[in-house]
This record gives C-alpha cells, structure tokens and sequence, in this order.
C-alpha cells in the first residue's frame, strides 16, 4: 500500500481556506435564498410595509415621504404611526430598482438578514476567541426562522435589531477612540422601530459592559455620549405627534388597574390586608408578567406563532426549529459552566432578560412577533452554544444531530415556499395587492373608482403594485395626500357610499363587503346588471372586492371558486387570462 504525504504546508493552507470557504459558502447560500422569488413571496404586503416601501419610493424621488411634507432629516416620524427612518434605509435600493419597489424594497431586508448572523456570529467570536463557536452561532443564525422570514419583509423591528448588533460589534471589534463609530449605527438603529426604543438604553448599557470590564476609557466616552443622545430623544419625543403611543403604556392605564383592582376588593372577604396583597401596583405588576412571560411560550416558540395576528409569517410552524429548545437548554447551562466564556453568558442572558420588556408594557396587545424580536436573537446565542458543546462530542452524535436539524430547516422551506403562499393570504392584505395589479392592467382610459373601508392603506397597495409612484406622478400624489382625496391617474379610492350619476362607458367600479349605495342612487341596477367579476379569497373563495363594469377579467371564463395548484404570485409572469382565472370568480358565487 503505497501511502502519499502531504506537505505540512498543503496542509496548513487547506486547514486556512477551510473557515473563509465555509463562511463565504454559507453567505451566498443565505443571499441566494433570500432573494429567491422575492417579488412573489411572501405573497402579501401589509400594512406596515406599504407604508415604508411607498414611503421609500418617494424618498428616492424627491426626498420627501409621500405627502411631500417631511424629509429624513427632520428625524421625526413622517406619520406617527411608523418609525423615522425605515424609509430611508431602503430608498437606495428603490432607486436602484425603480421598476419594482417590492423587490427593492425587500432587497434591502434581504442584504440586512444575510449579514446579520455574521454580525451575531462576529459578536460571539469576539466575547470568546472561538472560531467553532462563531461557526455555530452564524450557520444557527443563518437557519433561523424568524431572521429567514423578517429578511424577505421590509419590517422595522428588523432594521432596529440589525443595526442595534451592529453597533454593538464595531464596539466590541474596535479599540480605543475607533469604538465611537459604534455610535452611528446605535443611532440608526433607535430611529427605526418604535417598539425597541424602549430597551435602546439596557442595549447599550449590556453592550458597554465587555469594554468596561477592560477598563476602557473610550467606553465611558461613547457610553455618556449614548446617554446624552437618548435624555434628547426622550425630551424630543415628548414633544411630537407620536407621543400619543405612549398612552398604550400600563403607565399610561394607571386608572384602568386601579378599577380592576376595586372589582377584586369588592369580590373578597374583608381583611387588614385586603389593601396589600390587592391593589393598583399589584395588578398592574400581575399583568405586566403575564405578558412577560407569554414571550416565553413554548408552544409559539418551537411549535406554532401567532397566527391571530399575523398573516404575513409562518404561523404553521414555530419562531425557532423545534430542535432549537434542546439545543437552547444545553446551550445555556453549559455556557454558564465555562468560565472561560462567562462575559458571553452574562450578556446573553441579560438580553434574554431585557427581550421581552417591550411586550411586557404594551397594553393594546402582545405582539410577540415584533415586540419581542430582541429574545429571539439573544435565544440564538444559546441555541449556537448548543450546537458547539455538541459539535465537541463523538463525531455521529454531532452528524445525527445535524442531519435532524437540516431536515427541520427543509420542512420550513417546505412550508414557506409551498403552503405558506397560499394560507398567509387570509384576510385582505393580498387581494389589495391583486387589485393594484388589476388596475396596472386596465386601460388608462377607463377610471377605476374602489370604494373600500381602509381607503389609504388601499390606496397605498394599488400605487405600490401598479408601480404609479414616479416623478411624472410625485405632484398629483402629494396633493392627493395632502387634501385626503386618493386619487392618482386612472384611479380613485374612497370609502363614502356609492355615488349616482358614474359614467358607465368608462368607468369601473370596485367595491368590498361594506360599501352601500348612496340614497337616491337610480344608477345601483344599472351597474349590477354590468360585466362583473369577484377578486375571491384564496382560501375559501369568498369575494373580497367586486368589480362591476369589468372590461378585463369579466370576459374570460371564470370559475365559482379558486384552486391554486401551481406560483401564481409574481403577477408579471402571468397573461391576462391567467390573472383573471387564478384570482378572479364570479360574481355572487
């Protein structure tokens, strides 16, 4: 047997092309994945992200959000219901992509969650010197449902995390007075989701905590230049339109506790300490960890989310693999054994603890999925540690194990890309997209008048998937904003009762379940005898919108229900004919 040696130094390059080939392979993986039918799915746009992708199209434009009267450098809310400046982190991406701005803007999320777990995986590494704990971290991260998910949406609890690890990695990467360019994305990222304003401060102050520890001076500066930055934000806050989201606080509902605490007392015995054990600090303190702890179900966790309240994320499966729950368990009590990595396992935890703080004070609801985002990046920490105290057992243990967690990885996929597009249209949100692109199809000599209950969020789809946001139409929609009457090219959307007197040669008129009839209107019989068609739900084929005087889907052979068997989602690749008849019924069926 003739046994060939390989020179040590063949040998010591392999061993240092290994690590760089594995990290660079796992991020054209992620970004390949990511990217792959972007434009279709997830086939939904809710709300939130209409209004940052119309915003970000805008902004590409003129520089301004969509009424023409905000500009990035205000750093206030253009509208008080979204963040600052999601918008303006994806208008170069829309700039690029002016075709398709949910491309573009999905783009962004996209670039975002394939270099997040690198910048979670950077983090572990520089908090432990280990190469194999990095690897973990970053390939965990790189699976992760909830990172998979939130980096194909334009949502900003998502930019706010990636910028707030951001941050956190320069500062722990750089030395000296170079780690007060961890201030810039710390900053960025307090501008981009609401909901995590609120653990900005305990962010910084965990993230500081490794520098400090070395006695770094440069630390203390950007740790006071931190809380300078965050005392001005709160004054500033205070003081704007957004201020009023303060009132969804338990701080805010002091009265509401002090009622239930009364409706408690009255249902008691009467005793000397009747007023301890129940008061308005009681039940407020109850209520605040019932919603603390419900960050930590398991069931929403590892086996299902939140299926209420979210349409627009796998809600058949868990936030994490179910493999994860073990490897999270392990993770964590060995990672407290070591101590050599006990800095690791402090902030680990102490952002575990910290995750659920924005959940634990809303009142109007929970809202795990966003509100709650920090626990699940600090619960990967964990799950990484896991897989490396695993990875250091006997090799078929680790290579069992892994094959179990590829196969959940696969499942998901599965999920995602083949059921997930259908059953995660519940709801309007994706009719809204398909009337916007039954609009783009329609003649610009016909107007289309939608008569629908959320006029603005409608109308915001419509001008995103028609692609009617341009420079010829910047004006006409500014003022259209700005007066509250919606209405952009060949179209109008209101919510008022159906007018008489429409223009029935050139009209199209489209409706949903709550639009009535003005009084007086002799023109209702006229319409309903009109061509009509039923933008139908996918799920039980139940009309959504009805079009009446339809010159576009009407005159194909419709079906009384919908069955879709094969990716309809990217409306582009579709003929007329195969719009109508994947999306449309008729009428009344």
């Amino acid at each position: 047997m003739i046994v060939v040696r390989i020179p040590r130094e063949l040998s010591f390059a392999y061993k240092r092309w290994v690590f760089p080939v594995f990290v660079l392979t796992i991020l054209l993986f992620s970004f390949a994945v990511r990217i792959y039918k972007l434009n279709a799915i997830p086939s939904i746009v809710s709300h939130d992200e209409i209004y940052y992708l119309v915003e970000a199209k805008t902004i590409s434009l003129t520089g301004t959000d969509p009424t023409g009267t905000w500009r990035p450098s205000n750093f206030t809310p253009a509208n008080p219901l979204f963040a600052e400046l999601p918008g303006t982190v994806m208008a170069f991406a829309a700039k690029l992509l002016p075709r398709d701005p949910l491309f573009a803007g999905r783009l962004t999320s996209a670039i975002m969650g394939t270099l997040l777990p690198l910048v979670l995986g950077g983090i572990v590494f520089e908090l432990s010197k280990s190469k194999r704990l990095f690897a973990t971290t970053f390939l965990l991260a790189s699976l992760n449902p909830w990172i998979f998910q939130f980096s194909r949406m334009s949502f900003d609890s998502f930019f706010s995390l990636f910028f707030y690890f951001s941050g956190f990695y320069v500062l722990l990467r750089l030395s000296g007075y170079r780690q007060l360019w961890a201030i810039v994305p710390f900053v960025l990222g307090f501008f981009q989701y609401q909901g995590l304003k609120v653990v900005f401060l305990p962010f910084i102050l965990i993230a500081v905590l490794p520098a400090v520890l070395k006695k770094n001076r440069p630390a203390w500066l950007f740790l006071g230049i931190m809380l300078i930055f965050f005392a001005w934000q709160v004054v500033r806050i205070s003081q704007q339109a957004v201020s009023s989201r303060v009132s969804d606080t338990i701080f805010s509902h002091r009265s509401d506790f002090q009622l239930a605490a009364g409706v408690q007392q009255q249902q008691s015995i009467e005793n000397t300490l009747q007023r301890t054990f129940v008061n308005t600090y009681t039940v407020m303190a109850r209520s605040a960890a019932q919603a603390y702890l419900a960050s930590f179900d398991p069931q929403l966790l590892f086996v299902h989310g939140e299926a209420r309240r979210n349409p627009f994320s796998v809600w058949s499966l868990g936030i994490f693999h179910l493999l994860d729950a073990p490897l999270i368990v392990i993770g964590l009590v060995a990672l407290w054994r070591e101590k050599r990595h006990r800095v690791l396992a402090w902030t680990a935890t102490l952002l575990v603890l910290v995750g659920p703080v924005p959940s634990t004070i809303q009142t109007n609801d929970i809202w795990i999925m966003f509100r709650s985002s920090l626990l699940f990046l600090s619960l990967v920490f964990f799950a990484g540690y896991g897989v490396y105290v695993v990875s250091k057992l006997h090799r078929s243990i680790f290579v069992i194990v892994l094959g179990g967690y590829l196969l959940l990885v696969a499942q998901f996929f599965y999920e995602y890309f083949f059921r997930y597009p259908i059953y995660g249209t519940e709801g309007k949100y994706f009719a809204e997209r398909v009337l916007g692109e039954y609009i783009r199809r329609t003649p610009k000599s016909r107007t289309v008048s939608v008569y629908a209950d959320e006029k603005y969020f409608v109308f915001l789809e419509i001008l995103l998937t028609a692609n009617l946001i341009t420079a010829d139409t910047m004006q006409e929609l500014q003022h259209s904003l700005q007066s509250g009457r919606y209405a952009v090219a060949n179209f109008t959307v209101d919510t008022a009762c159906l007018p008489s007197g429409l223009d029935w040669n050139t009209t199209t008129v489209v409706t949903d379940s709550t639009t009535v009839a003005c009084e007086d209107n002799q023109s209702l019989t006229d319409f309903q005898s009109s061509p009509s068609s039923a933008i139908a739900s996918l799920i039980d084929s139940g009309a959504i919108f009805t079009v009446y005087n339809d010159q576009l889907c009407a005159q194909h052979e419709l079906g009384n229900s919908l069955f879709v068997r094969k990716n309809v989602f990217d409306f582009s690749k579709l003929s007329d004919q195969e719009f109508c008849r994947s999306f449309f019924v008729s009428p009344g069926k």
